[in-house]
């Protein structure tokens, strides 16, 4: 008997999985956008989120928060996929 090594289907692969999660995670800051949770003011995530940068330049959503968030998640999904598609392309 024959075994094939057959590729997985681009489903099934963990970067798929990660930006999925990215734009779930998206869906919710829309959902939630109109009626934003209360963050603490005066720490530094609220400090960040309240700069310039995320206020002005960078205003995806009217929470300065959620946009704070957006980048911080963009860049941890961004990098498990592009670790997670190095590795599959070493395995090869």
């Amino acid at each position: 008997m024959e075994t094939t090594n057959r590729k997985p289907t681009i489903l099934k692969q963990s970067w798929v999985h990660y930006l999925g999660a990215y734009a779930i995670i998206h869906l919710f800051f829309i959902i939630f956008d109109r009626f934003p949770p209360k963050f603490r003011e005066g720490t530094l995530f609220t400090r960040l989120a309240e700069s310039q940068w995320f206020t002005e330049r960078f205003a995806l959503y009217e929470t300065p928060e959620f946009n704070l968030l957006t980048v911080l998640l963009f860049v941890i999904f961004f990098l498990s996929a592009m670790m997670s598609v190095i590795q599959s392309k070493r395995e090869k």
